[in-house]
């Protein structure tokens, strides 16, 4: 995810089942950032990248940078945020459980 708040609700509704958030504070990586979730993506078993709904040509271009960079890292995808919210920050405490129980589920 990017931002701050939408780590934390991922994270803090996510750990229960299983499913940890990073925030990249940012809609592209750093070779910084590349490294170190590659690094951990041995440790998990799916890597996700959930970007910010971005309805502007840039956001398009921002994915097309997104997918380029995480086809490195084993067993990663970029997904949309669920339930048509722009953000995870957007999500109510039982969006947020939905949401993490639906990205297990498209993961299995």
């Amino acid at each position: 995810v990017e931002g701050p708040l939408d780590t934390l609700k991922i994270d803090l509704f996510g750990k229960g089942i299983g499913v940890r958030a990073v925030g990249l504070s940012t809609n592209s990586m750093s070779e910084e950032q590349l490294w170190l979730i590659s690094e951990a993506a041995a440790n998990f078993d799916s890597v996700v990248f959930i970007m910010d709904q971005k309805k502007s040509g840039l956001g398009i271009v921002d994915s097309m940078r997104m997918r380029s960079e995480v086809s490195s890292i084993p067993n990663s995808r970029i997904m949309p945020v669920p339930l048509g919210k722009k953000d995870a920050g957007e999500f109510t405490p039982s969006e947020a459980i939905t949401a993490t129980d639906m990205l297990l589920k498209d993961l299995s």
